[in-house]
Formats: structure tokens, sequence, C-alpha cells
């Protein structure tokens, strides 16, 4: 019997690890996703504090007359950023690309190829109909050489250089290849950013949000939300993933090739595998729970689209009343509009009672990220192997039993 014993408390011990790997949700709390980056919602949705376009004229003025503190260098920096800022890029170019030539001192010489770089960035998203994308590709590579922690630039300059289309039946190419990374779906901390050096990824990413309105489209955040797909922040990841889908409906697509002819621009963006005709959406997050973010996500661009307003009618006022449009005291009286954000959802813990939605249809054909999850797959013919052992132990055990001699007292 020791030996059905033992083999019982295998199988009940397995069973157990099985029930839990199917049915397990990603159930953190947004709130302590959240924590490294507070304003990323905020970011995210939108309601960032940019300056009007009165703001940069205003200091393009200033810095062309070297008005600035600093260097005549420093000065022509902050004038190509104001141009930057107002989208005249090519004029931009024109104040930095003869410093080159020039004897500037280290630090101010990073800081030009930053910027030059940052420029031809800043044309290749607009789309420049003056230049080839793959020369503006090429020189935002060339003045990124050497840049503190270039590396995250120089794959999203990869990125945009690559000519894969979009399919389908496959996730979107990312900027940071992370689609091919080996567990997208972790609901725990992993290793998986800092093996792949991009542990700052998400920083960088909600810093370039920030930097210049061209960064808030459809490509910025999918890539958000891998890096924090394959970090184990599955709520944070699909908070990202739904803005996403908002800027694409916004006009702010992404520019992978074939994108547009995409029926569906949101299954791309999950981690999917193919099982009998069904492309199996393997987010391990409860449907209610990923309703309950995406209604989030909504609720803070509508609040970031009434604030962003707020703001604009704002600097109007200020502007049409005769006050320097650079005035730091310009929104020191700002007002924002009656703060109605939705509060953060909180994950559904009690069981499901109804299916998820259906999924949609999957090619026939696999892809290497289709081969995450393979062990649920395999799950239940390795349940009923271990049953048929079981099975036969218990029936070996019993032959035993009744074949060995009685003892004699």
């Amino acid at each position: 019997m020791r030996i059905a014993l033992s083999a019982t408390l295998m199988l009940l011990s397995l069973l157990c690890t099985a029930a839990h790997a199917c049915c397990v949700w990603d159930n953190d709390l947004l709130e302590d996703e959240l924590l490294p980056w507070p304003d990323a919602l905020s970011i995210m949705s939108g309601r960032i504090e940019r300056q009007p376009p009165e703001w940069h004229e205003a200091r393009l003025r200033k810095a062309m007359r070297l008005e600035l503190d600093g260097s005549r260098e420093r000065n022509l920096l902050v004038a190509a950023a104001a141009l930057d800022q107002l989208n005249r890029q090519h004029e931009a170019l024109e104040l930095l690309l003869p410093l080159l030539d020039e004897p500037i001192d280290n630090a101010d010489r990073m800081r030009l190829h930053a910027a030059l770089s940052q420029l031809y960035m800043h044309l290749w998203w607009r789309k420049d109909p003056r230049n080839a994308p793959a020369f503006l590709l090429a020189e935002a590579k060339r003045h990124n050489a050497g840049q503190p922690r270039g590396h995250y630039m120089d794959a999203i300059i990869d990125w945009a250089g690559q000519d894969e289309r979009a399919a389908q039946d496959f996730m979107l190419p990312d900027m940071f290849k992370l689609r091919w990374a080996g567990n997208k779906i972790a609901i725990a901390g992993t290793t998986q950013l800092k093996d792949r050096n991009l542990d700052g990824a998400a920083d960088l990413l909600l810093a370039l949000l920030q930097l210049h309105p061209v960064w808030e489209n459809y490509d910025t955040l999918y890539a958000l939300s891998l890096v924090w797909a394959v970090d184990g922040r599955q709520p944070l990841a699909h908070m990202a993933r739904a803005r996403a889908w908002q800027l694409h409906d916004e006009g702010r697509g992404s520019r992978v090739p074939g994108f547009e002819a995409l029926k569906d621009v949101r299954v791309v963006t999950l981690v999917r595998q193919p099982r009998e005709n069904i492309n199996k959406d393997l987010t391990p997050l409860d449907p209610r729970y990923r309703l309950a973010l995406e209604d989030c996500m909504r609720g803070y661009r509508d609040y970031a689209v009434a604030w962003t307003q707020a703001r604009q009618e704002h600097a109007r006022r200020w502007l049409a009343g005769g006050s320097a449009a650079d005035d730091p005291a310009m929104w020191a009286d700002f007002k924002p509009p009656r703060t109605d954000l939705p509060r953060l959802p909180r994950p559904i813990l009690e069981a499901p009672t109804t299916d998820a939605p259906a999924q949609p249809a999957a090619s026939e054909s696999s892809s290497p990220e289709a081969e995450n999850d393979k062990a649920s797959t395999l799950l239940w013919p390795m349940l009923g192997a271990i049953v048929l052992l079981l099975g036969a132990g218990f029936f070996v055990n019993a032959r035993v039993e009744r074949n060995q001699p009685e003892e004699t007292p």
C-alpha cells in the first residue's frame, strides 16, 4: 500500500499544480504596479504639461538674440528645441549643422548630436516629404552614436527601418523585439528586461511621450505594454495596450508597413497561441478586470482632453491680457477642471461565472511567439498518462500482495 499511497500523494500534488497553472490570473493591484511611475497614467492618457506655441516663439526670439544664460552654442540649442516643438525641424537643422565644424566643448557637442538625432527622428515620424525615410533614420542613428544609454534609441531606429509587414495572425513588430521574449504572460517580476539590457525601457518611453507629440502614437504605447508585460505587470501592460487602441482611433496608428490593412488592430497587440483553429488569448487577466482597466483608461483620457482644453483656454486669456508668453507666472493661477478621474479598478477575486469572450480565428501557421505557454497545451494528456500509471501501480501492488505467502505465527 505504500506504493499506492505515494503515487496518490504525487498525483494530488500534480493536480493542484496543474489547476493553479490553468486558472491563475494576475491579481496585482494597479496602484502597486504604478509605484515606480506614479505619473504613468497621466502621461499615457495625454495629460502632459506642454507649452503653447507662443511660449516657444518667445524662447526662440530670446535665444536667437543670445539673451539666455550660457554660451552661443547653448542659445542655439535652445532655439533649435523651440523650433522642434513648433514642427520647424528643417530650420532647426540649419541652425545646428554648422556647429559640427566649430570648436565647442565635449558636453555641448554631445548635446548637439543628441539634438540632431532627435530632429531627424521627429522628421521620420512626421513623414517628411523632403527626405527619404532611410536617410532620416541613418542620420538619426549616426548622431545617436555614443549617447548615454543610446542602445534604446538604436533599437527604436532599427525597428523604424525594418520592412516586416503587419499580419493579422501575428503580434505586431515592436520597438524592442519583446514579442520574441520567452514569457510575455508573467504574473510576477522577472529578469527578462535586465537580461536584455532593457531595464530602463519604461522610463525612456514615458520620457519620449513627454518630449514631443510625435511620440504619442500606437507604436510607443504598444512597446510600453510589452515592456510591462514581460516584467510581470499585466494590469499596467493592459492599460498601455488600451491606450494604444485609443490612439489608433484618434488617427495616430502604427508606422509598421501594412498596418492600415489590418481588420483588427487590437488582437495584434495580444499574446496569443493557435489552438484548434482558435487564436487563444493568453493574457493572464480576468476578462472582467480587463474591461474595467479599459474603462479606467477611457476615463483618464476623457479627463486629459478636458484638462488640455482648460490649459489652452487659460493660456489664451493670459496672452490676451498682454502678459509675456514665457513668463513663469503664467501657470501660477491655472485652475484645472474638477478632478473627475475614475477610481483605479481592483481585481475580481471570485471565480468568473461566464466564459471569456470568443477569440478571433487563427491562421493554420504558427509563429515564434505562439510557442509561449506550451505547458498548458500538454497538461491534460500528461494528467491522463499519470492516471493510467497510477492505475497500473494499484494493479501491480494488488497482485504482489495476493502472491505473497502468508506469515506463520
